[in-house]
């Protein structure tokens, strides 16, 4: 699949989800998760492109991207969403993979994890209950853990 989905990468509109993957201290693997409509199919598919980095600095990040884009010769402009976490390395204001991948491509739509987002929330809204009322979260969990 992946020759399909680089031929089609070249003439329609694309999304990229990524988040690091495999870590052996070496190389820290980055599966590109595409997700693109399949014409012949009649509906979208997913499929990954592969590429790794010794570094984990933004500018390394964002150059094997690149590097592996045009290795296909994939042109920025084709994509038009990317969904990574919510760290600063990737959606930073300055520094990060979102400012050189809108660098390439202005109108790329950025979407941080929704799961972080929601974890995140969750996190904070149990932290303020906990200070305002003394019942903490956890315990009832562990409570109930407990008993189950």
């Amino acid at each position: 699949m992946t020759a399909t989905l680089v031929d089609m990468m070249k003439t329609k509109p694309f999304s990229i989800n990524v988040d690091g993957g495999i870590d052996n201290d070496l190389k820290k693997m980055y599966p590109l998760c595409v997700r693109i409509f399949h014409v012949n199919r009649e509906k979208f598919v997913s499929d990954f492109l592969m590429c790794s980095s010794s570094s984990a600095t933004a500018e390394s990040i964002f150059s094997k991207f690149h590097e592996t884009l045009t290795k296909h010769n994939i042109d920025w402009q084709r994509c038009v969403g990317f969904s990574v976490d919510n760290t600063s390395v990737n959606l930073g204001t300055t520094n990060s993979i979102m400012t050189r991948v809108l660098a390439k491509n202005e109108s790329v739509y950025f979407l941080g994890c929704p799961c972080h987002i929601i974890h995140n929330c969750a996190n904070h809204s149990s932290n303020a209950l906990s200070k305002a009322t003394k019942f903490y979260i956890g315990d009832l969990l562990c409570g109930y853990f407990l008993l189950a």
